[in-house]
């Protein structure tokens, strides 16, 4: 059975639009307590502040931040620009841009399989329940995704035309998701080595597809090196790198070492990095970010090469638990429910998580938990039916490389265990996801012309 991609599309932004309003963001009192929180105050504080005053800072007599990049908060800033003070319209128009990224999946998958397969792809995107609750909070990781989904799509026509445009356009691009996020700066060494590989018979090939992809690449993201080498004196892309090793691997390390909570972790660890830049004849509060970063990159680095073998299993369990949060008390935030919080990284066994899930969260947090594990787990399984599927097409070579890039960013998500960073890699499984759920769904009709591409069965 096809899905028409209009109704697929219809259903994916009714679906967001239908959570924004059920979160009522015009409410001053819930935009303050369930929109703005951890990572929502920088970036609404940023936006304010390139409002106001025009600079990119945390607030109006801050340092100027160089550890977010510029997409997000200009995004925000251009949004609130337009509507004034009705900030909770960027809400409403990230319901749109998260149906645009599954309707430029759809294209993507088309053009590598067919329009079935497309469909299917398009339709998991429009149910998968973290796109879904992203959508809706003050957070970088919708544009984000939408900014990979056409990087997605111009990666496959750059393999699949004669025209080195598309290279280009893949390269701007990858760009512009860097300066929303820069967890996918280094995806071009993973394009330029597949390039290498893929056409290591035809050398200027190589050069003029290399060239055209990060040459464009390194024009998006120049402005903003060149910013920060004005404004810190160096030609860094972000400080977010220091920060991220000591919270995202050096805390969950020393919490399984000493046994403690993530609050009193996270303060010994600052102490340390107090110490280090006031031992160096700094300041911690005038330092700038890349000069805390640096500090905070020297204390993880030193936790890990101390506990070697506990990172190692940290960072393993860590992306397991990640893939197995299902999100309830985050859709609880939003919707005001008061959920329990449980915390992955304090150690228990999975046993006693399920235990406490059962026995401290309440009825609808259980339900709709439930409900997103059964979808987890048919998701994965079909994920690994649609990768051994198509190592068996003709055109493995870019499969292979949509892998490659699905897996750069279940390291770089690391030990965190938080949900919303395994979405770029959603955007990337999900066309083996929907291969797979064709391969036992065959529809007996006459191959088409992509079918030996990726050996569906029909």
């Amino acid at each position: 059975m096809r899905l028409p991609a209009k109704y697929v599309l219809a259903v994916c932004l009714l679906i967001r639009l239908v959570l924004v309003a059920l979160v009522h963001p015009w409410d001053p009192e819930v935009w303050s307590a369930r929109i703005l929180a951890n990572d929502a105050i920088g970036y609404d504080g940023l936006a304010h502040t390139l409002v106001t005053i025009h600079r990119f800072a945390q607030a109006t007599d801050a340092l100027p931040d160089g550890r977010r990049t510029p997409l997000y908060p200009l995004y925000i800033a251009a949004v609130s620009e337009v509507v004034g003070s009705s900030h909770w319209v960027v809400l409403f128009s990230q319901a749109l841009i998260d149906t645009a990224s599954c309707g430029v999946l759809y294209l993507a998958i088309r053009r590598l399989v067919d329009e079935r397969v497309a469909s299917l792809a398009a339709a998991l995107y429009s149910l998968d329940p973290f796109m879904i609750l992203y959508s809706s909070t003050l957070l970088s990781d919708t544009l984000f995704v939408f900014c990979l989904s056409l990087f997605l799509y111009s990666l496959v026509r750059a393999t699949d035309a004669k025209s080195h445009w598309w290279w280009s356009a893949a390269g701007a691009a990858l760009g512009l998701a860097t300066l929303d996020r820069p967890a996918s700066l280094y995806v071009p060494v993973i394009v330029a080595l597949y390039v290498l590989w893929h056409y290591r018979s035809r050398r200027l090939d190589i050069v003029i597809r290399v060239l055209c992809f990060v040459g464009m690449f390194f024009v998006v993201i120049f402005p903003w090196l060149a910013r920060n080498y004005v404004t810190f004196g160096t030609f860094s892309f972000s400080s977010s790198g220091g920060y991220s090793l000591l919270i995202l691997d050096a805390l969950p390390l020393e919490m399984d070492r000493t046994h403690q909570d993530a609050a009193v972790t996270t303060k010994a660890l600052n102490e340390e990095v107090d110490f280090l830049l006031v031992s160096e004849g700094l300041s911690p509060d005038s330092a700038n970010d890349f000069v805390v970063a640096s500090a905070q990159q020297q204390v993880a680095l030193a936790h890990i090469r101390r506990h070697p073998a506990i990172w190692a299993k940290v960072f393993i369990v860590g992306i397991v638990h990640g893939f197995l949060n299902v999100g309830t008390s985050t859709f609880g935030d939003l919707l005001g429910l008061e959920p329990y919080h449980l915390d992955f990284r304090e150690g228990q066994s999975a046993w006693n998580l399920v235990a406490t899930f059962i026995t401290q969260k309440g009825l609808p947090e259980i339900v709709f938990g439930l409900i997103v594990a059964v979808y987890l787990v048919i998701t994965y399984a079909l994920t690994l039916i649609g990768i051994a599927t198509v190592l068996r097409g003709d055109r493995r070579a870019i499969w292979i490389l949509i892998v490659l890039i699905a897996v750069y960013f279940v390291i770089v998500a690391g030990p965190a265990e938080i949900a919303r960073l395994k979405m770029p890699t959603v955007l990337f499984y999900l066309a083996f996801t929907a291969l797979g759920a064709a391969v036992l769904r065959p529809t007996g009709r006459p191959a088409g012309r992509n079918d030996s591409a990726v050996g569906v069965s029909r």
